[in-house]
C-alpha cells in the first residue's frame, strides 16, 4: 500500500514541474515575422491559450483572459491560433471582432500545439512560471475556468 500511494504522489507531483515546451518558431500575427518561441519561456510567467477561428468558446474566453492579463501586469499573455496558413483573413476578423490586442502567434503547421496538448482540443490555457515550468492547464471553457485562472494567476512566478 505504501508504495502504491508513494507512485501515486510521484506520478501527481509532476503535474506542477512539467517543463514548458519551447523549441520552436511561431509567426507573429501583426507583421508576419518568425519568432522562437523560447524567447518568451523563462522571462516572466506566462498566460498561453491555444484557440481556433473556428472554436466558439474561445471567442468568449480571449476577451476575458485579455481582462485578467490587464489585471496581473507581471504576466504576459500569448494568443496561439492553430488554424492553417489559409485562415489569415479569418484570423485577422476573428481577433478584430473580439477586441484582442495582446501578442497573437501563429502556430499554422501545429508544432505548439501538438507539443503541449496533442489531442489538438482548444481553447487550452496553460500557465508557465517564469522557470519554465507549466504551473497549471486547462482544456475547455466554462465561467469555472476563469474564476480558477484568476485565483491561480496572481499567485504565478
Amino acid at each position: 500500500m505504501k508504495k502504491l500511494i508513494i507512485l501515486f504522489l510521484l506520478l501527481f507531483s509532476n503535474l506542477n514541474t512539467q517543463e514548458a515546451p519551447s523549441s520552436f518558431v511561431l509567426i507573429q500575427e501583426k507583421n508576419r515575422e518568425p519568432i522562437f518561441f523560447e524567447e518568451y519561456v523563462k522571462k516572466k510567467p506566462l498566460i498561453i491559450n491555444f484557440w481556433a477561428t473556428y472554436c466558439i468558446p474561445c471567442k468568449k474566453e480571449m476577451p476575458e483572459l485579455q481582462e485578467l492579463a490587464k489585471e496581473s501586469p507581471n504576466v504576459q499573455l500569448i494568443f496561439i491560433n492553430i488554424d492553417s496558413a489559409k485562415e489569415r483573413d479569418k484570423i485577422k476578423s476573428f481577433l478584430s471582432e473580439a477586441n484582442i490586442t495582446e501578442t497573437v502567434l501563429l502556430d499554422i503547421y501545429q508544432v505548439a500545439a501538438k507539443a503541449y496538448l496533442p489531442s489538438l482540443e482548444v481553447p487550452a490555457t496553460f500557465l508557465i512560471g517564469s522557470d519554465g515550468l507549466i504551473k497549471y492547464k486547462t482544456i475547455g471553457y466554462t465561467e469555472k475556468t476563469i474564476k480558477t485562472l484568476r485565483q491561480r494567476v496572481p499567485s504565478l512566478k
